[in-house]
């Protein structure tokens, strides 16, 4: 007898998750709540995008070149050049960038965050190239 009633415990299906109903008290009036616990995957509102997706031209990747006192002493000291760049950006694809669309070529690149957040590049770069002649086409100096 006790393997009959098991059985049909077995056989029976299984039930939806019925609304779950929570009482909050506020004040003088009760509200009643119902939501649903499901485990359904939501959609995201705006669809994602990878950072190779994000950055489609080579000018997207420089913002604009750096224009402080420190920047201009290292183009004149250092050979280097400061840029405001992508937060997507790697060190290859602001070489690569700088390369292209100043018709230079780049020894090396240092990325730093600033306290506001931003991304700058000081790029290097190369003996045959000077800084101040990319500076001044570019109206730093």
């Amino acid at each position: 007898m006790a393997k009959k009633k098991a059985a049909k415990v077995a056989k029976k299906p299984v039930a939806e998750k019925k609304p779950v109903v929570q009482k909050k008290s506020t004040g003088k009036h009760t509200q009643v709540q119902e939501r649903i616990a499901s485990k359904e995957k939501k959609t995201p509102l705006v669809a994602q995008a990878s950072a190779s997706e994000q950055i489609r031209d080579l000018t997207e990747i420089i913002f604009y070149p750096l224009i402080t006192e420190k920047a201009v002493g290292m183009i004149e000291k250092e050979n280097k050049l400061a840029f405001v760049v992508s937060d997507s950006a790697s060190k290859d694809k602001i070489k690569k960038a700088v390369q292209d669309v100043y018709a230079v070529k780049v020894s090396d690149v240092n990325l730093i965050r600033d306290r506001k957040g931003r991304k700058k590049a000081f790029v290097r770069l190369d003996k045959a190239f000077k800084a101040s002649d990319v500076a001044i086409k570019l109206g730093v100096i």
